[in-house]
């Protein structure tokens, strides 16, 4: 306390728990965009999805869900394991579509 003489202990907390979420966010901000770059980086032979239209990504955004609601709750946890990256992909892949679907909108 004697460091913060005008903060209960409540509120050290508090701050404390403020600061590992920040940098949880910054952590997570650092490599998951690259994955998800990997991931669009795979496809650039394709035209893009300017000009795709919001159902049909949707759609696909959809599909990418389910397959990771395949992947991430499969019933063997051993199989969970060892396919982590392939779950790492899925939720790129899932989050690729949604930004393509927020690109297109705004």
């Amino acid at each position: 306390m004697e460091y913060f003489p005008d903060m209960t202990k409540p509120r050290i907390k508090k701050v404390l728990e403020q600061d590992h979420r920040k940098n949880m966010i910054k952590l997570a901000m650092k490599w998951f965009p690259k994955e998800m770059k990997g991931e669009l980086m795979k496809h650039l032979d394709r035209p893009g999805w300017k000009k795709s239209n919001f159902n049909f990504l949707f759609k696909r955004l959809c599909d990418e869900v389910l397959e990771l609601d395949e992947a991430l709750f499969a019933k063997d946890q051993a199989i969970r394991k060892k396919n982590y990256k392939q779950i790492i992909r899925k939720c790129a892949n899932a989050a690729n579509f949604a930004m393509m679907i927020a690109d297109n909108i705004k």
